[in-house]
C-alpha cells in the first residue's frame, strides 16, 4: 500500500525502481541459470572425459578454463543484451503498461509528464497529471510485483540446470568410484594423477615376522583384470630375485593368491606386480628361535648293575639300562618361556626353566618283549615371543632291557650214560650282564618231582662251575634216567629277577648188557673197516706186483699204467691213514669198557698191544716206499722204477700181514671180551636180584616191579648172548662152545625170564612173600650161572694159554733140529765130505722147507696173541734168506760161499730158539713184550756212555797235543787202546740193539749207520791216530745215536689218554706237608743232570740239553709242556 505522506510520484518511481530490480535479479539469476547449466554440462563432459582418458593436468586446467570462459562469456553476453536497454525506467514502465493494462498509459503519462524540465514549455495540467500520477500510483499500489515483473522466464533455465544435475547425480551414482574419482581429479587440475589402474593388488599382511627357517606366506587380493602371471620381486640387502608365479585361469576379480617364501633365512623386502597393478613395498622380519647350546647328560644307574654314575658333558644318543636315570641340563641360545622333554612325539616331561637354562629328569622304561626298544626324544624350547625352536635334532634313545643270562652244560654237554662209579663231573657255564643271585642244578629221576640242587649264590656276572656231582647215595637201577638242567637268576630287581634254562639233558644208568652192546658194535664195525682195508690192500698187492712184472719186460709204463700206478699209491696212503684212525677208535671204545668194568687187565694189555700193532701198520717203511714210488715216477729210469716197485711190495707185504694178524687177534679178544662180559653180565643179574630181595617190604612194590621187569628183559638177552657166543666160539675152541651152549640150554629149562615176570606180577598185586620164595629161587640160580660162567672163562684162559705154549713149544723144537740139521750141513759142506754138492743143495732146500712149516706153525700162534717175542720173525726170516742163499749158491756150486750163509743161518736159528723160549715165558706170565721200550733204553745208556767216551777222547787229544818242553804229551796217547777198546764194547752193545728192532728197516738202517761211524773211529784209534778227524767222528756218531733214540721213542710210545671219571678221594695221608711237597720224582730231569754233571765242553752240554728237551716236550704234548728244571 502507498504511503499517503508520499508523494504520488515519488511513490511511483520508488515503485518503478523496485520492479527494475526485479528485473534485474531475474535477468541476473536466468544468466547464472544459464551459466551453470552450461559449467555442469561441460564439466561432466569433462569429467566423463577424465574418467575416460584420465587426463593431464594440462588438459584438465585448459578444459576447466574453456568451461569458465564459455559459461562466462555466453550469459554475459546474453545478459548484456537483454540489460542493454531493458533495465531503464522507461523500459520498465511500458514492460509494466504492457502487463497491467489497467494503467491505460496513466504511468507512462505520469512519468513522461511528471518530469519536471524547465527547458520544455507544458501542455497540460498539474492537477490533471497530479490526478494521473495518483491514479497510476493507485493502480500501480494495487497490482502485484509478481503480476507486473513475473519470473516466469527463470522456470525453463531452472529446469534444465535441474536437469542436468540430475542426470549428473544419476551418472555419478552409475559411475560410482570412477565417477567419484574423475571429479576429483577434475576438481584439482593442477595436481598430477596417475593413470587409473585396469589390475589392483593387494597385499596381505605387509609386515610379516617369521622364525628364522621357517616359511612365509602371504595373501595377494587380486581386484580388476586379472593378470596371466604374477611376478613377486624379492629385495634382500644388495641382492634381489624375481619369481614369476602363472595364475589360474579360472581366477576371477576379488580373488586372492597365496605365496609361500620357504625356508626364510634374512630379512627382505618385497613387492608384487601384475598387469599393471603393482603391491608393497612389503617387508618380512626374520625372528631367530630358540636353540640348544649344549646339552648334558647325568646318569643314574640302577643300584644292582653296580655301575657308577656317569656324566656327558655333550649329551645326544641315549644307550642305557631301563630303570637308568637321566637328568638333562640344558643351555640354550636365548631367554625360554617353556621347556620341555617330548619323547615320540606323544609324552611330554615339562622342564624347569631359568633364564636361558632348563633341566628335567626321566626314568627310562621298561620295554615290554614285544616292544619297539628304540625311541626317540627331542628337546622343545619357548623363548618370551612364543617361538618355538625348529626342527630340533631327534636323538635315539635305546633301552636297553637287563639282558636274560645265559647257562649252558658244557661238560657232560650231552646224553650219556652214569659210569659204574655214578658220580658224573657237571660243568655250569652262566653269564648274565650284571650278576647272576643264583645257579642251580634241577633235576628229577624218571617221570618223579623235580629236585634242586644249589651251586652258586650271588656268584657274579660270569661263573663256570664244576661239582663232582654223586648218585651213588641214591637206588638206582638199571635203565633209570635221569633229567636234569641248569637254571639261573640275575639281579634284576628293576622287572624283577629273570631266569634261564639250559638244554636238556639225560643220565642214564645202563645195564652191563647194553654197555657191552655199545662198544661191541663199535669192535664189529673196526672189523669190518679192517677187513675192507685187508681186502683192498690184496686187490692192491696183486696191480703193483703186475706192474712191477710189465716194468721188467718193457722197461716202461704206458701213461695210463702211470695213472693206475698212482691212483694205487694214493690209495694205499689213504688206507695207512685210516687205520690210524680205527687205532684211535678202538682206544675209545676200550676206555669204554674198562669204565664199565667189562674187560680184565689181561684184555686190555692185549688191546692196547693191538692198538699199538694198528698204529704200526702204516710203518715208515712203507711211506718211504710210498715216497720213493713217487719220485720214481718223475725219473725216466726204468731200473730205479723196476726196483721202487720191487721194494714197495715187499712193504706191501708186511702192511697186508699186519692187518690180516691185527683181524685175527681183534677177533680173538673180541671173543674173550663177550665171554668176560657174559659173565660180568650174570654177576650182575644176581646182584640186582638180591637187591630187589633186600628191598621187599620196604620199597614201593610197584617200583620193585618195574625193576624186575627190566631184570627179566636183560635176562632173556644174556640167554641169547649165550647161544650167539657159543657159535663164535665154535670155530676157537669147541669145548668153550659147548659149555656155553650147555648154559644157555640150562638157563632157558630154568625158565628164569618166565619166573621174573611171575615175581613182578605178585609184587605188583602186593604178594610180597609169594614174591620173596619165588627171587630167593632166581637169586640162588643167578648165582649157580655166574660161577658156571666164571669156570668157563677161566678154563678158557688156561686152556689157550697151555694150547699156544704146546704148539711154540713144538715150534722150538723143530728150529732145534733144523738148526742141528744145518750146523751139519754147513761143516759138512766145508769138509766136502760125504756127498756131491748137487746132493748138499737138496738137503738145503729141505731144510728151508722145514723152516717155512715151523714158520706157518707160529703164524697160527701169533693169530691168537701178542706175547711172541717182537723180533721172532725177523730173526726167523733171516734164517730163511740164508738158507735159501745158501741153497742158490749150491746150485751154483759156490760151495765156500754156501758154507757162510749156512753158518749165519744157524745163528739166526739158535737167536729164534732163544726167542720162543721167551715168548713162551711171555705166554705164561700174561705180559707181552716191547722190543721198542727195551731198545730205548739201551740206546739212551749207549749215548750217556758215547757222551763220556767223547770226552775222554777229546782230554786225551788235547793232552797229546799239549808241549811238554818241546815234544808232544806222550801220557796222552798211551790212553788211545783204553778209549778203542770202550768204543769197541759200545760197538758190540750196539749191534745187539740192532738185532731186538728187526724187522723195522729204517731203525736197522739208522743203527748200521752208526756202526759203520763207529768203525771208522775204531780203525783210527787202533792206529794211535791222534787227529780231529775222531772228536768229529765221536761227535757225529753221539748226534746221531741221540737222533735214533728219538725215533725208537716216537715209534713204540705212541702218546695214550685213558680218561677216567673224576671221583672224590677222602685224604687219609699224614697232617704234615713233605719235604719234596708231593712231587713225583722226573726220571729224565734227573737223567740230564746226571748227565750234565760231567765236564763236558760247552757244544756238548747244548748238545745234551737239546736232546733231553726235545724228548721231554714229546712226551708231554708238544711245545706247550714247558722246559725241563
Amino acid at each position: 500500500m502507498v504511503n499517503p505522506s508520499l508523494d504520488s510520484r515519488q511513490q511511483l518511481l520508488q515503485r518503478l525502481f523496485g520492479l527494475r530490480r526485479r528485473r534485474l535479479f531475474i535477468e541476473l539469476t536466468l544468466a547464472a541459470s544459464i551459466s551453470a547449466t552450461f559449467a555442469i554440462a561441460l564439466l561432466a563432459v569433462v569429467v566423463g572425459l577424465e574418467a575416460v582418458f584420465y587426463l593431464p593436468s594440462a588438459w584438465r586446467l585448459g578444459l576447466l578454463g574453456i568451461i569458465a570462459v564459455f559459461s562466462t562469456v555466453l550469459p554475459g553476453w546474453l545478459l548484456w543484451r537483454r540489460l542493454r536497454s531493458g533495465l531503464s525506467i522507461g523500459h520498465v514502465v511500458l514492460d509494466v503498461e504492457r502487463r497491467a493494462p489497467e494503467l491505460a498509459q496513466r504511468l507512462v503519462t505520469a512519468l513522461e509528464l511528471g518530469e519536471p524540465d524547465d527547458s520544455t514549455p507544458r501542455f497540460h495540467s498539474r492537477q490533471l497529471l497530479e490526478a494521473v500520477t495518483g491514479e497510476a500510483a493507485t493502480i500501480l499500489a494495487g497490482l502485484e510485483t509478481s503480476h507486473l515483473m513475473p519470473a516466469d522466464e527463470l522456470r525453463t533455465p531452472a529446469s534444465r540446470l535441474a536437469g542436468v544435475a540430475l542426470f549428473l547425480f544419476l551418472g555419478g551414482l552409475a559411475g560410482g568410484e570412477l565417477a567419484g574419482d574423475a571429479l576429483g581429479r577434475v576438481l584439482h587440475p593442477a595436481q598430477d594423477f596417475q593413470p587409473p589402474l585396469r589390475t589392483h593388488l593387494r597385499v596381505n599382511p605387509t609386515q610379516l615376522q617369521v622364525v628364522r627357517g621357517d616359511d612365509a606366506q602371504v595373501v595377494v587380493h587380486i581386484v580388476g583384470d586379472v593378470p596371466a602371471t604374477l611376478r613377486v620381486v624379492r629385495q634382500e640387502a644388495a641382492a634381489s630375485s624375481m619369481e614369476e608365479i602363472v595364475l589360474p585361469r579360472d581366477l576371477v576379480s576379488g580373488d586372492s593368491v597365496r605365496y609361500t617364501f620357504a625356508g626364510v633365512q634374512r630379512p627382505f623386502e618385497f613387492h608384487v606386480e601384475g598387469g599393471d597393478g603393482h603391491a608393497g613395498p612389503n617387508t618380512v622380519t626374520v625372528l631367530d628361535p630358540p636353540a640348544v647350546a649344549r646339552l648334558r647328560l647325568a646318569y643314574e644307574y640302577p643300584e644292582h648293575t653296580g655301575l657308577a654314575a656317569h656324566v656327558e658333558e655333550e649329551g645326544g644318543d641315549i644307550r642305557a639300562l631301563a630303570g637308568t636315570r637321566i637328568r638333562f641340563d640344558v643351555a640354550a641360545t636365548k631367554r625360554l618361556s617353556t621347556a620341555a622333554l617330548v619323547v615320540d612325539d606323544t609324552l611330554r616331561f615339562p622342564a624347569q626353566v631359568v633364564d636361558d637354562r632348563a633341566h628335567v629328569i626321566w626314568s627310562l622304561p621298561t620295554i615290554a618283549e614285544d616292544e619297539d626298544a628304540l625311541r626317540q626324544y627331542r628337546i622343545e624350547l619357548v623363548d618370551g615371543m612364543g617361538v618355538i625352536n625348529r626342527n630340533p635334532i631327534r636323538y635315539a634313545v635305546h633301552i636297553l632291557n637287563d639282558v636274560d643270562p645265559s647257562v649252558s652244560i658244557p661238560l657232560p654237554g650231552h646224553d650219556d650214560d652214569l659210569p659204574e662209579s655214578k658220580q658224573v663231573t657237571i660243568e655250569v657255564e652262566a653269564a648274565d650282564d650284571f650278576g647272576l643271585s643264583h645257579v642251580d642244578l634241577v633235576f628229577r629221576l624218571n617221570d618223579g618231582p623235580e629236585e634242586r640242587l644249589s651251586l652258586a649264590r650271588d656268584a657274579g656276572r660270569q661263573v663256570l662251575v664244576r661239582h663232582l656231582w654223586d648218585l651213588s647215595a641214591r637206588d638206582l637201577l638199571p635203565e633209570d634216567r635221569i633229567t636234569y638242567h641248569a637254571e639261573v637268576l640275575d639281579n634284576d630287581v628293576v622287572t624283577g629277577p629273570k631266569k634261564a634254562v639250559s638244554a636238556e639233558f639225560v643220565l642214564r644208568f645202563p645195564s652191563l648188557y647194553e654197555r657191552f652192546g655199545e662198544a661191541s658194535i663199535e669192535q664189529r664195525q673196526s672189523m669190518e673197516s679192517l677187513q675192507q682195508l685187508a681186502e683192498q690192500e690184496a686187490e692192491a698187492l696183486e696191480t703193483v706186483e703186475r706192474l712191477r712184472r710189465e716194468v721188467l719186460r718193457t722197461e716202461e709204463l704206458t701213461w695210463e699204467q702211470r695213472q693206475e700206478l698212482e691212483s694205487t699209491l694214493a690209495a694205499e696212503e689213504n688206507r695207512a691213514r685210516q687205520v690210524e684212525e680205527l687205532a684211535r677208535e678202538m682206544t675209545q671204545t676200550m676206555a669204554q669198557l674198562e669204565e664199565g668194568g667189562l674187560s680184565s687187565s689181561e684184555i686190555l694189555e692185549k688191546m692196547d698191544e693191538i692198538r699199538d700193532l694198528m698204529a704200526a701198520v702204516a710203518s715208515p717203511e712203507l711211506l718211504e716206499a710210498l715216497q720213493a714210488m713217487q719220485q720214481a715216477l718223475e725219473e725216466p729210469n726204468p731200473e730205479q722204477l723196476a726196483e721202487a716197485l720191487r721194494q714197495f711190495v715187499q712193504d706191501q707185504e708186511a702192511f697186508q700181514q699186519r692187518l690180516e694178524r691185527t683181524l685175527s687177534l681183534l677177533r680173538q679178544v673180541q671173543a674173550e671180551q663177550r665171554l668176560l662180559a657174559a659173565a660180568a653180565q650174570a654177576q650182575d643179574l644176581a646182584e640186582r636180584q638180591e637187591t630187589i630181595n633186600e628191598a621187599l617190604g620196604e620199597q614201593d612194590g610197584s617200583r620193585l616191579g618195574e625193576q624186575e621187569s627190566t631184570l627179566a628183559r636183560d635176562t632173556d638177552r644174556l640167554q641169547q648172548e649165550l647161544e650167539g657166543l657159543s657159535d663164535d666160539f665154535a670155530d676157537i675152541r669147541q669145548q668153550t662152545a659147548e659149555a656155553l651152549q650147555a648154559a644157555a640150554e640150562r638157563m632157558e629149562q630154568q625158565d628164569l625170564s618166565g619166573r621174573m615176570q611171575s615175581m613182578e606180577q605178585s609184587l605188583t598185586s602186593g604178594a610180597n612173600q609169594q614174591a620173596r620164595r619165588q627171587g630167593e629161587g632166581l637169586e640162588q640160580d643167578l648165582a649157580r650161572l655166574n660161577h658156571a660162567l666164571n669156570g668157563i672163562q677161566a678154563e678158557f684162559d688156561g686152556s689157550q694159554r697151555q694150547q699156544m705154549s704146546q704148539q711154540l713149544r713144538g715150534a722150538m723144537a723143530g728150529l732145534v733140529n733144523l738148526s742141528q740139521g744145518q750146523e751139519l750141513l754147513q761143516q759138512e759142506i766145508t769138509e766136502r765130505r760125504g756127498q756131491t754138492v748137487a746132493e748138499f743143495a737138496s738137503r738145503q732146500q729141505a731144510l728151508a722147507r722145514g723152516v717155512e712149516l715151523v714158520v706157518e706153525q707160529i703164524a697160527q700162534v701169533s693169530g691168537q696173541t701178542l706175547a711172541l717175542d717182537t723180533g721172532l720173525a725177523t730173526t726167523i726170516g733171516y734164517a730163511l734168506i740164508r738158507m735159501e742163499e745158501a741153497a742158490r749158491r749150491l746150485g751154483q756150486l759156490e760151495a765156500r760161499r754156501a758154507a757162510i750163509e749156512g753158518g749165519e743161518a744157524v745163528g739166526y736159528l739158535n737167536e729164534a730158539v732163544l726167542q720162543l723160549r721167551q715168548s713162551i715165558d711171555n705166554i705164561s706170565q700174561s705180559s707181552t713184550p716191547s722190543a721198542f721200550g727195551e731198545a730205548m733204553e739201551k740206546m739212551m745208556g749207549l749215548s750217556q756212555q758215547q757222551m763220556a767216551l767223547n770226552q775222554a777222547t777229546q782230554q786225551a787229544l788235547q793232552d797229546g797235543s799239549q808241549p811238554g818242553g818241546q815234544g808232544g804229551g806222550k801220557k796222552g796217547l798211551d790212553g788211545l787202546p783204553r778209549l778203542a777198546a770202550e768204543q769197541q764194547r759200545i760197538y758190540r752193545a750196539l749191534g745187539e740193539v740192532g738185532k731186538s728192532l728187526r724187522g723195522q728197516r729204517s731203525l736197522e738202517g739208522r743203527v748200521e749207520e752208526i756202526r759203520k761211524d763207529m768203525e771208522s773211529v775204531l780203525s783210527r784209534l787202533r792206529r794211535n791216530a791222534a787227529d780231529p778227524l775222531v772228536r768229529k767222528g765221536q761227535q757225529r756218531i753221539l748226534q746221531r745215536m741221540l737222533d735214533a733214540s728219538r725215533s725208537i721213542r716216537s715209534r713204540g710210545f705212541e702218546k695214550r689218554r685213558r680218561s677216567e671219571t673224576a671221583q672224590q678221594q677222602r685224604y687219609n695221608g699224614p697232617d704234615w706237608i713233605p719235604a719234596d711237597l708231593g712231587q713225583q720224582p722226573d726220571a729224565l730231569a734227573d737223567a740230564m743232570r746226571r748227565a750234565l754233571a760231567g765236564e763236558y765242553p760247552v757244544e756238548y752240554r747244548q748238545l745234551i740239553r737239546r736232546y733231553f728237551e726235545t724228548v721231554y716236550q714229546d712226551l708231554h704234548g708238544g711245545g706247550n709242556a714247558g722246559e725241563l728244571p
